[in-house]
């Protein structure tokens, strides 16, 4: 395995929500997850960092969720970067939800007499 910054780019689009699902290992699996433009609901909004995570594990396991953003606009288009520390980045998948959109139900008024 070499050396050097592994990452992925990402377009999320007409979704509420997404899933990000990698493999780890035991090998030094920090990595970081940027959202662009940062989601009004994001705990960064006003920064430009990216989120630092460690999925370090014991043993090499796959299929397990990375990250989870929700409360994105539908209308919206992020650009989702992960990077890996290290060489290699076990993409297993990106899972996108949407939503459908509530309406209000018609407003009435009534009196008690």
């Amino acid at each position: 395995m070499g050396t050097g910054n592994a990452s992925v780019l990402v377009s999320v689009n007409s979704s509420v929500a997404f899933a990000v699902y990698m493999g780890t290992s035991s090998v030094d699996n920090t990595y970081l997850v940027d959202i662009d433009p940062a989601p009004t609901a994001h705990v960064l909004a006003d920064s430009s960092e990216a989120y630092q995570f460690n999925a370090t594990t014991p043993w090499a396991l796959y299929e397990e969720v990375w990250y989870v953003a929700a409360g994105l606009d539908r209308t919206e288009t992020y650009t989702v970067t992960l990077t890996n520390k290290r060489s290699l980045l076990m993409l297993d998948r990106v899972m996108f939800c949407d939503a459908i959109a509530m309406h209000r139900a018609p407003s009435f008024s009534a009196s008690v007499s």
